[in-house]
């Protein structure tokens, strides 16, 4: 029988103060040239990735150590701003997610941006599907830049698989893939990290988010 979790978190991204500490980015001399990617990881980038978890380090540090080769694929400016987010620890899904702290009312505000986070895992005969999406609520216009992280974790938060997908100008991206050694008996879940670069008007100009699903039992 086919279990499937799933978990949808909307975030209302009203306007947020973000005081960008460019010193760390500036120094990497990286050219942007946007364009739509998807990479998974493999052996190597799981020991990097594993290594790295639980550390006091920013998402835009975290890509450029794993992936170097998708960095000038990231607007320049999205990607200073994942520069500036640290990352962040998120567990398998209870209940729902709070709002970022940072967020608050701004009302000058052009029209704020919303937008959903979502996670799922299936259960397959002989593998696990696993995906996180982020999708464009309002206002329905394409995004210049959508871009959604999935992790599948075991239960004790070794990442066992990573795809990373990102879309230009677009209403929403899906980042998916099969594992196809899982554990019968052994637990799992699924945590996604989800970028965005708002259109004009739209605020705040950049927005993150987080989402995850519920173990599940293989």
């Amino acid at each position: 029988m086919v279990k499937r979790n799933l978990i949808t978190i909307l975030v209302l991204a009203l306007c947020i103060s973000i005081s960008f500490s460019l010193s760390s980015f500036a120094d990497t001399g990286i050219v942007s040239e946007p364009e739509s990617f998807r990479i998974t990881a493999d052996d190597e980038a799981l020991k990097i990735l594993n290594e790295l978890d639980g550390t006091d380090i920013s998402y835009g540090e975290l890509i450029t150590k794993v992936y170097p080769e998708i960095v000038k694929y990231i607007p320049v400016d999205l990607l200073e701003y994942m520069y500036n987010e640290k990352v962040k620890k998120v567990n398998p899904y209870s209940g729902p997610l709070a709002d970022k702290s940072d967020n608050y009312i701004d009302p000058l505000a052009d029209i704020p941006g919303l937008l959903a986070f979502t996670s799922t895992l299936t259960a397959g005969s002989g593998n696990l599907y696993y995906s996180s999406t982020t999708q464009v609520v309002f206002p329905y216009v394409p995004f210049p830049n959508l871009l959604a992280l999935s992790q599948l974790r075991a239960e004790d938060g070794t990442i066992l698989a990573e795809v990373i997908e990102s879309l230009d100008n677009t209403y929403a991206v899906m980042a998916s893939n099969y594992f196809y050694s899982p554990v019968q008996g052994r637990k799992y879940y699924v945590t996604g990290t989800h970028f965005a670069k708002s259109p004009p008007n739209v605020t705040p100009p950049y927005i993150s988010g987080y989402s995850s699903t519920p173990l599940l039992t293989y």
